[in-house]
């Protein structure tokens, strides 16, 4: 059997116990991991099981103008961030995304913004640094952003503000 815990042990609540055959099961946590247990026994063999994961985006953004920050701002923000954030708006517009402050470890902590709903759209750019970043629009109604930051110096980070256009 395999089960699926939510948390990062055992002792957090089951979300399933699985046997024999089963596919196309999901499963949501409601922390940051998800506990997997598998046990066999000496009864025979099967194929056993594969299971893919992905990070579902915390920061969500809707409506038709609002503030994405980085982690901890104004104040410097954490190393070893890896943030995202995710910018919806009316299905029928775009988005205008500003930069008010943008200030990270050049080459080593940026900010990534895809043209789309997820890491899966296409990269519109990546930034790192202090300079000035220009105005970013998307081709459609979402915008993905994601902010890695490492695991030595810490600046002020990014404060952008998104209007529906």
């Amino acid at each position: 059997f395999i089960r699926v815990h939510d948390g990062d042990s055992e002792a957090g609540d089951l979300l399933a116990e699985l046997s024999g055959q089963s596919a196309g099961e999901v499963f949501v946590s409601t922390l940051s991991n998800l506990y997997v247990v598998f046990q066999s026994n000496a009864g025979g063999t099967g194929k056993g099981f594969i299971a893919y994961y992905s990070q579902l985006c915390g920061n969500r953004f809707a409506g038709p103008s609002g503030q994405v920050t980085s982690p901890g701002y104004p104040g410097n923000y954490p190393n070893n961030a890896d943030e995202c954030y995710l910018i919806e708006v009316a299905d029928d517009k775009r988005i205008l995304l500003s930069f008010d402050v943008f200030d990270t470890e050049a080459d080593y902590d940026y900010l990534e913004v895809y043209d789309g709903a997820s890491e899966a759209a296409p990269l519109i750019q990546t930034l790192s640094g202090s300079a000035a970043v220009a105005d970013i629009e998307s081709t459609g109604n979402s915008l993905y952003l994601r902010f890695v930051s490492d695991y030595s110096f810490r600046y002020d980070g990014f404060s952008a503000t998104y209007t529906e256009i």
